[in-house]
């Protein structure tokens, strides 16, 4: 979108025609390749494969570290979830397999200048709806990004066994950020990844479409991060 506004500058400027046509057919065929769920898997594979779920969990996990970005709504003040809502469901499915773990739920809200809802409230209430007992659930609804999300949830461990295993369960793209986060803090923890986006091609991969898109940028995020992350040493 960048290259086509340009464009559109200096064509008002009446500058470098041919510069012109190039930024519009650079910026336009970009939308169109991101839009494809052939670029999108492709974007997404690295990341999604980074972590693989294990096939052998150990028998007495001290908890299941839920992060929070599942929900909608916030500026209605509804509750309603998207996507990522997996993180919950699979971290009440772990919770429920494991029934002498903690299940921990950190996230607060993503709005760094404030004004929003803490997230992990309202899942820590779902999960107590889905069965799970208010005792084993610890909320940390303070942190705002990912790198918080380890460095607080780490001080709600000081009530657990030492050296227990912790599991942790996020989206499968933004596993590696969120475990190497974790890994800086100095928690190991078993990347339990979920909400996987890549999708089996077909032909229909190789046609724009606006979901496709959305999992593009959502990919190019994650890939953001990670960059911003190293640079910050939050991993």
């Amino acid at each position: 979108m960048l290259c086509v506004l340009a464009a559109l500058l200096l064509r008002w400027r009446r500058r470098t025609p041919r510069l012109r046509r190039w930024l519009v057919y650079f910026g336009v065929g970009q939308i169109v390749l991101l839009s494809t769920g052939l670029v999108a898997d492709v974007l997404l594979y690295p990341l999604e494969s980074a972590h693989a779920r294990p096939t052998k969990l150990p028998d007495k996990p001290a908890a299941i570290i839920v992060l929070t970005g599942v929900m909608h709504g916030a500026a209605s003040g509804t509750e309603e979830f998207g996507d990522a809502s997996d993180r919950l469901l699979w971290g009440v499915r772990l919770a429920h397999r494991y029934p002498g773990a903690r299940l921990i739920i950190s996230g607060g809200q993503s709005n760094l200048l404030g004004g929003g809802r803490s997230e992990a409230p309202v899942l820590a209430r779902w999960a107590e709806r889905l069965g799970i007992a208010r005792a084993r659930i610890v909320v940390e609804g303070r942190s705002r990004n990912t790198a918080e999300n380890a460095r607080l949830t780490k001080q709600t461990l000081v009530r657990l066994p030492r050296r227990a295993p912790l599991i942790l369960v996020t989206s499968a793209r933004h596993m590696p950020r969120a475990a190497g986060c974790f890994r800086e803090a100095g928690v190991e923890v078993i990347p339990w990844p979920v909400d996987y986006r890549r999708r089996a091609l077909s032909w229909h991969a190789l046609l724009p479409g606006i979901g496709d898109l959305e999992d593009s940028a959502s990919a190019i995020h994650e890939y953001v991060g990670l960059l911003a992350y190293l640079i910050a040493g939050y991993i």
